[in-house]
C-alpha cells in the first residue's frame, strides 16, 4: 500500500450508496419549540445578540450533505458550520498481544496480511521484528480512548452520546456507504463504547498509527436512525438535505442551485464562549471564474470565497480584497532511478550519490516555479532536507559546481556542441513525465541543458503508465533515468515514500519507493520518527532522517503543487485559510 495518494490517483473512489435526486428543489426547517431530550446538567448560558450575516460563495453545490454519501466538492464547507470539535483524546497506549501463524497483522508497511514466516512489524521502540514461522509472536496493539466534550446535543436537543460515534462507525462501514477512514476501519479490531462520554479504539495488532488522533468516527444520529440500514440512510431525505449537526449553526433552508441558509443553533455548547460571533451564515453557489466571484465580492452578494483557483492573469487578482494564499500540500519530485528493474539499462548510473548531486546543483528551482506553471507553484521549503542547517547538505543551485562534478564523473564537452559527452557519446538521459507535469517536465529539460550541458528527452506518460504498480507501470516499475511524480505530503512524515520496505517488487507491487533507495540508517531513523510517540524523541529522529536523505538524495523535491486561495470583504475578521471554516464560530464582519 502506498504510504501517500497520488493527486492524480484521489479521485479513484470505491462505491457507495448514491442518493437519488430530490423530489423538490427547496427545503424549509424550524427548530423543535420543545424538547424530549434528557436534562442537561449545565444549559448553555443565554445566546448573545446577532451580529451579522455573513454570506459565503462556493463554487459546487453538492448534491448532498450527507457525509457518508460520494464525496462532493462544497460539502466539507457546510458541514464545517453543521459540526465541531466535541473529543479530546488521551495519549495512546501501547499494549503486547500475542499471535500464532495464520492470525491477522498489520505488517511494517501498513498491509493488513496473515501471519506468516518473514512477515515484519514495527515497534514503538523505531525498530521492527520478524516472525520466524513458529510459536508465539509479540506484537504491540495500540489502544485510543476518545472523550466526548461535556453538554454536546444534536441541533434538535437531543444529548449527543458515544453511541452515536459507533453507530456512525458501524454504518460508515458498510460496503453501501462511502468512508473517507475505509483504510483506518480496516485496520481496527474494534471501536466500542466505553460509556456515554468515552469511545475505544482498538488497532489491529502491529498498527501503530502516527495519526491516531483522527481515530473518531464524526457522529450520526442514532435516535432518528434506530432502525434504518445503512442504505435506507443513504437514501433519506433527512440525511441528504435536513442532516442534524452539533455545531455553531443549524439548517433552515435550502433552494437549490440558489442558496443555503444556517442560522445560529440555540443548543451549541460553546454559547457561553460567546460563540458563534454570526447569527447567520449563507452558502451561495457562484462560478469559480476570477472575474465572477470578484464582482460578488464587490457588489455584496459575498463577503467571502474560501475556495479561489489561482490564476496566471495577475490583472485577475483584486487589490480592494483580502488575499489568503497558502501553498498545496501536494509536493513535486524529481526522482533519480537508484535502482532499475532487471533488464533496464540507464543511460548513466545514478546509485553513485555524486551523480544526483551532479544533476541536482544544475537545477535552480525557485526559478522552476515560475518557469513551468506560472502562479501555480511555489519553490519548496523541502519537507525532508531543510538546508538551513549546517549538518545538512547544501542544494542550492551552483552550476560551476555542478560542472565540475560532471567533470569528476568523467563527461566533457569535446565537440563544442554545448553538451556533454564521454567516449564520443552525448549524455542523453529520459524523462518520464505524467501528461499533467509536462510544463514541469519541459522547464527541468530547457534549464538542465543550458547550465551544465545535459541532453534531457522528455517523455511523455498516460496516467496508467506513470502510476500503475510495479511492474506494469513506468515510474514504479523502475524503468526509467528520471522521473516526476506528485505526492499528498500532508500526513506523517514523509520520510516513508523513500524507506527500502516500501520499494515496488512482486511481494510489494503497490510500493511507493520508485526510486529503489536503500539505507539501513535512513529506514531506522524513519520508523523511529514515525512509531516514537515521545514529540521530542520523534522530532530528533525526523531531522536525523532529513539529513541521511540530504546527504544521499534520492530525489530532489521541486515545487508545491499549486496554491491554496481565499478571498474576502475588508469586513470579514477571523478567517484563517489553514484552518479553513473549521473555524466559522470564531468570524466576524466588523
Amino acid at each position: 500500500m502506498k504510504f501517500a495518494q497520488l493527486c492524480l490517483l484521489l479521485g479513484m473512489l470505491t462505491a457507495c450508496a448514491a442518493p437519488p435526486p430530490p423530489t423538490t428543489p427547496t427545503f424549509t426547517f424550524s427548530p423543535p419549540a420543545t424538547s424530549t431530550a434528557a436534562p442537561i446538567v449545565n444549559p448553555p448560558s443565554p445566546i448573545p445578540p446577532p451580529v451579522g450575516v455573513l454570506k459565503i460563495c462556493l463554487a459546487t453545490e453538492p448534491q448532498s450533505l450527507y457525509r457518508y454519501a460520494f464525496p462532493e466538492a462544497g460539502r466539507t464547507a457546510i458541514l464545517a458550520a453543521l459540526e465541531a470539535e466535541v473529543i479530546a483524546t488521551t495519549r495512546p497506549q501501547i499494549e503486547s498481544v500475542t499471535l500464532h501463524a495464520g492470525d491477522r497483522v498489520v505488517d511494517e508497511i501498513g498491509r493488513v496480511v496473515t501471519l506468516t514466516a518473514g512477515v515484519a512489524v514495527n515497534l514503538p521502540n523505531g525498530e521492527n521484528s520478524t516472525y520466524s514461522g513458529e510459536g508465539d509472536f509479540t506484537v504491540p496493539q495500540m489502544v485510543v480512548t476518545f472523550h466526548l466534550q461535556p453538554n454536546v446535543v444534536w441541533s434538535d436537543g437531543e444529548p449527543l452520546t458515544a453511541r452515536d460515534s459507533v453507530f456512525a462507525f458501524d454504518v460508515a462501514r458498510d460496503p453501501e456507504s462511502f468512508d473517507p477512514q475505509r483504510a483506518k476501519a480496516e485496520r481496527t479490531a474494534s471501536y466500542t463504547m466505553l460509556d456515554d462520554r468515552m469511545v475505544v479504539w482498538t488497532g489491529l495488532p502491529g498498527y501503530l498509527d502516527p495519526e491516531y488522533a483522527l481515530n473518531f468516527w464524526p457522529p450520526l444520529p442514532h435516535h432518528r436512525y434506530p432502525s434504518l440500514t445503512p442504505v435506507e440512510i443513504a437514501e433519506s431525505a433527512e440525511a441528504n438535505d435536513m442532516p442534524l449537526g452539533w455545531g455553531p449553526f443549524v439548517q433552515t433552508e435550502w433552494i437549490k442551485g440558489e442558496r443555503l441558509t444556517l442560522t445560529r443553533n440555540p443548543y451549541y455548547f460553546r454559547t457561553s464562549e460567546g460563540l458563534p460571533r454570526l447569527s447567520e451564515v449563507t452558502y451561495r453557489f457562484v462560478p469559480s471564474d476570477g472575474p465572477a466571484l470578484v464582482t460578488a465580492l464587490r457588489n455584496g452578494d459575498c463577503d467571502l470565497a474560501p475556495e479561489v483557483e489561482m490564476f496566471s492573469d495577475l490583472a485577475t487578482v483584486p487589490s480592494d480584497l483580502q488575499t489568503f494564499v497558502a501553498p498545496s500540500t501536494q509536493l513535486r519530485f524529481l526522482l533519480f532511478n537508484v535502482s532499475p528493474a532487471e533488464g533496464y539499462q540507464p543511460a548513466i548510473n545514478f546509485s553513485e550519490p555524486k551523480s544526483r548531486r551532479a544533476l541536482a546543483v544544475c537545477l535552480d528551482r525557485r526559478r522552476l516555479a515560475s518557469d513551468a506553471e506560472w502562479l501555480t507553484s511555489t519553490y519548496s521549503a523541502d519537507p525532508l532536507a531543510a538546508e538551513n542547517s549546517a549538518r545538512f547538505e547544501p542544494l542550492n543551485f551552483d552550476a560551476a559546481f555542478g560542472k565540475s562534478l560532471w567533470t569528476e564523473l568523467g563527461w566533457a564537452d569535446t565537440d563544442g556542441d554545448q553538451l556533454l559527452d564521454q567516449h564520443n557519446q552525448p549524455l542523453s538521459l529520459t524523462l518520464a513525465s505524467p501528461t499533467t507535469l509536462l510544463p514541469l517536465a519541459q522547464a527541468i529539460q530547457a534549464q538542465l541543458g543550458a547550465q551544465c550541458g545535459l541532453g534531457i528527452n522528455v517523455r511523455e506518460l498516460t496516467q496508467d503508465e506513470a502510476y500503475g504498480d510495479w511492474p506494469e507501470g513506468v515510474i514504479f516499475g523502475r524503468r526509467f533515468d528520471l522521473a516526476l511524480v506528485v505526492w499528498d505530503t500532508s500526513g506523517a512524515s514523509p520520510c516513508e515514500l523513500f524507506t527500502s520496505a516500501q520499494i515496488p517488487a512482486d511481494s510489494n507491487p503497490g510500493g511507493a519507493n520508485a526510486t529503489g533507495y536503500r539505507n539501513a540508517e535512513f529506514d531506522t531513523a524513519c520508523r523511529k520518527a514515525r512509531f516514537t510517540f515521545d514529540l521530542a524523541e520523534a522530532q530528533h529522529w525526523e531531522l536525523e532522517a532529513r539529513a541521511l536523505f540530504a546527504r544521499d538524495l534520492p530525489a530532489v523535491p521541486l515545487t508545491t503543487n499549486g496554491f491554496r486561495t481565499a478571498w474576502a470583504r475588508s469586513a470579514v475578521q477571523g478567517f484563517d485559510l489553514e484552518e479553513g471554516l473549521q473555524v466559522i464560530e470564531a468570524i466576524t464582519l466588523k
